[in-house]
């Protein structure tokens, strides 16, 4: 299974939320997705069905709140609606139980997941930090 074009550019527009182009050199974040797609092809595969509907509650929960999908909103205003996840407040049923996991526990995970690949993609040289 793979990510649907949506999910795919609700991704991207969350990558560019967490590590915003203007802030950090050139290239960091089309790497730090980069690196999140191979991942999503090697070892985070098993998680791609739970993450594409991860993102499309995520799309969801913004036009419920915002009136505009994720991807549409601007950068505050996403850092708003990921605030008010992270702290358990939305307004969608996720539905996300059967695969055992919380709209803000699995936020935790994909930060997690953009962390790691951040830090690979300012570490010097692309050496991969250590864990």
């Amino acid at each position: 299974m793979e990510l649907s074009d949506d999910q795919r550019a609700t991704l991207s527009a969350l990558v560019e939320t967490l590590v915003p182009p203007e802030n950090h050199p050139a290239g960091t974040t089309v790497a730090v997705r980069a690196t999140l797609d191979a991942r999503l092809a090697g070892d985070l595969v098993g998680e791609v069905e739970v993450l594409g509907r991860w993102l499309d509650a995520l799309h969801m929960e913004a036009l419920s709140v915002f009136s505009s999908g994720f991807v549409e909103l601007h950068a505050p205003i996403r850092d708003e609606l990921l605030d008010r996840i992270e702290a358990g407040n939305f307004r969608i049923d996720w539905r996300l139980e059967e695969a055992g996991v919380t709209p803000e526990g699995y936020l935790d995970r994909v930060l997690g997941w953009v962390m790691e690949a951040f830090e690979g993609a300012t570490a010097p040289d692309g050496a991969r930090p250590s864990s």
